[in-house]
């Protein structure tokens, strides 16, 4: 037995021996205790009872890479070619850029329990603990570079909140260029990469991170919004909303916007990004690299570039940068 099975035999919360694992496994009992902690490294607490054994003081339903590939290949909106399912790796989004798809206009998608080197914009880590949040990265090569494909990373935005809002009952917004918001905190973030290869063709990568269930201690440390971050478990006050289904359906509907974008459909996907705008009308200031801007957010152009209206009333276009509303 290794560190994954365990976690299976542990993943419904309920104490078991350390006689039972280790007879079930043919492990001793220090060489459960091993993978016991190596559980600990991934961000899992795990009580110890005297005369009980151990358990997860969180259930987790795991990913189950079988039934989300069946529901894939099902699809009528887009072709499938395989998902890949991981208990531990690096990035999706990286194991994606490194083993695309087989054939040009099908869906690869890849998910994970935990990411050693999960990240979002700008290089920063995302990490959670395993199975708090859904990780998942969508992979499809383009027969060259699609219209305004410079709009597909608020595009999966919106299509992300459409599964959220139908999936899960929850309402949220999106904050220019890549997060999803409730209340005003963060719940999660998108992040698009990309390369060309031979023959003009174009391999993309959108990865998502949303956090699922977090425990409140870590949750508190995910974000550096004024407000923090939050969890589905909070926003839907508890609801079992089942991962394993919510997963399916993401990795859908990211199957569905590129077989979109492949017919140069992306308007619609912007205008329902523009109806759940969360900086539109507020004063921001917007950073990067190389300067910085003050003004009030005024929606995004028909490129996905921010619009803002600085001190002089003349509106400026913005196509990269950090964006934070501005609390004095």
């Amino acid at each position: 037995m290794d560190t994954n099975e365990l976690l299976a035999l542990l993943a419904d919360g309920a104490f078991h021996s350390g006689e039972r694992l280790g007879t079930a496994a043919g492990l001793t009992r220090a060489a459960v205790w091993k993978h016991i902690r190596k559980l600990g490294r991934w961000g899992l607490e795990v009580e110890a009872g005297s005369g009980r054994g151990y358990r997860l003081t969180q259930s987790i339903e795991l990913l189950n890479g079988k039934s989300i590939h069946a529901a894939l290949s099902g699809n009528e909106l887009f072709e499938f070619d395989r998902v890949d399912v991981f208990v531990e790796t690096g990035s999706t989004n990286q194991y994606l850029l490194e083993n695309p798809p087989t054939r040009a206009g099908a869906l690869r998608v890849c998910l994970a329990e935990w990411q050693s080197s999960g990240r979002g914009r700008l290089e920063r880590p995302w990490v959670s603990p395993l199975g708090s949040g859904i990780c998942i990265s969508a992979g499809w090569i383009f027969s060259g570079t699609p219209q305004n494909f410079s709009a597909l990373s608020l595009a999966a935005g919106a299509a992300i909140a459409d599964v959220i809002a139908q999936h899960c009952g929850v309402n949220v917004r999106l904050k220019w260029p890549n997060d999803i918001v409730w209340g005003d905190c963060k719940l999660g973030g998108v992040l698009v990469e990309s390369r060309i290869e031979s023959h003009a063709l174009c391999h993309v990568v959108i990865g998502m991170g949303i956090n699922f269930s977090v425990p409140d201690a870590v949750l508190a440390e995910l974000s550096d919004w004024p407000a923090g971050a939050v969890d589905l478990r909070t926003a839907t006050s508890g609801a079992d909303i089942g991962r394993n289904a919510l997963a399916t359906k993401l990795s859908a509907e990211l199957g569905a916007l590129f077989s979109s974008f492949a017919r140069n459909e992306s308007a619609r996907w912007l205008d329902r990004w523009r109806g759940l705008d969360y900086l539109r009308g507020k004063a921001i200031c917007v950073s990067s690299a190389v300067d910085s801007l003050d003004g009030l957010a005024d929606g995004i152009d028909d490129d996905g570039a921010l619009l803002v209206i600085d001190s002089a009333g003349i509106r400026q276009r913005v196509v990269a940068g950090d964006a934070r509303v501005r609390t004095q």
